[in-house]
């Protein structure tokens, strides 16, 4: 998010310069302008889909690694019982 907002502030920043000293923006500097902001609300839209998607996928690794523990724990139980069994 803070990238879409430093590139909306340097194209703002660059349209200033470019303009110069005129009291009032040209169609064409306004259209581009509306164009960056646009830009950047989809760029932070896709941020946001992107933590989101990271978040599930984190949850998902989380889960298999209790999954994994549980798995293990019980391997270890069975094996125990067998070497009881065995003896």
């Amino acid at each position: 998010m803070r990238f879409a907002r430093q590139i909306l502030l340097i194209a703002s920043l660059s349209t200033l310069f470019l303009v110069g000293c005129t009291k009032y923006a040209t169609e064409e500097e306004l259209t581009r302008l509306r164009d960056t902001e646009a830009a950047s609300k989809k760029a932070e839209s896709r941020v946001s889909e992107i933590k989101q998607e990271r978040k599930t996928v984190e949850d998902k690794i989380a889960d298999r690694e209790r999954e994994l523990q549980e798995a293990e724990t019980e391997k270890t139980a069975v094996d125990g019982r067998l070497k009881e069994m065995n003896k």
